[in-house]
């Protein structure tokens, strides 16, 4: 303790607390504060989906559902294809420049085979990406099967009426 030459008693017991507001503010979990107990119970909005009038509406629907995307895509597919076979044609005839000589069974005669091992592996490669390109390209083409159809759903769900300058987005 002390005392000043006012009278003042100071001592060093007791400090003024600092006043903050987290010092009052008490994090609880009780569902009554908060409605949702756990994460998982908080579920998004879903969104609503869009109608056929909707869709049928859109700018440029009519040329989406003819599918000039997937026929795009089908030429650059066969363009893939026929460098492939252009590269595998290039690699048969130098396959042929390697092919393999009487075996002797010496150390040469194997480097030698390796330029053909490797020419064969690189067909073989190029055979198979070929077929997947083509496969590819089919079941990609078969999705306008239905083309008729949505183009029919289009037209029929169309709006006749042409949209005013207010209404466009």
């Amino acid at each position: 303790e002390y005392v000043d030459e006012e009278g003042v008693r100071w001592t060093t017991d007791r400090c003024k607390p600092h006043i903050s507001l987290l010092n009052f503010y008490n994090l609880t979990w009780k569902a009554r504060n908060n409605h949702f107990l756990k994460a998982s119970d908080v579920k998004p909005k879903e969104e609503r989906r869009p109608t056929v009038n909707e869709l049928s509406n859109q700018k440029g629907i009519v040329q989406k559902s003819s599918g000039w995307k997937l026929y795009h895509m089908a030429a650059q597919l066969e363009d893939l294809v026929d460098l492939e076979k252009e590269i595998c044609e290039r690699v048969t005839k130098y396959q042929h420049l390697f092919e393999p000589k009487i075996p002797t069974g010496g150390k040469i005669e194997n480097d030698y085979n390796k330029p053909y091992e490797m020419a064969q592996a690189n067909i073989q490669r190029c055979q198979l990406l070929v077929d997947q390109l083509l496969e590819a390209k089919s079941s990609m083409l078969k999705v306008l099967d239905h083309k008729p159809k949505i183009q029919e759903i289009v037209n029929k769900h169309m709006s006749k009426r042409p949209i005013k300058k207010k209404e466009r987005p």
